[in-house]
């Protein structure tokens, strides 16, 4: 194993790995705005009716 096949090897690991944390990233962040929203509006729609 010589020095550019360990950097094949780094290279195809990054690449193979990144769209794993994009979609973990993504995951992660989109229903936490959702969700404040959503319970915002049920918190406002509740209140509006008591």
């Amino acid at each position: 194993m010589n020095f550019y096949d360990v950097l094949l090897l780094l290279a195809a690991a990054v690449i193979a790995s990144t769209p794993l944390l994009a979609h973990d990233h993504w995951q992660r962040t989109a229903p936490t705005p959702d969700d404040d929203d959503h319970s915002d509006d049920e918190h406002d729609e509740s209140h509006n009716d008591e």
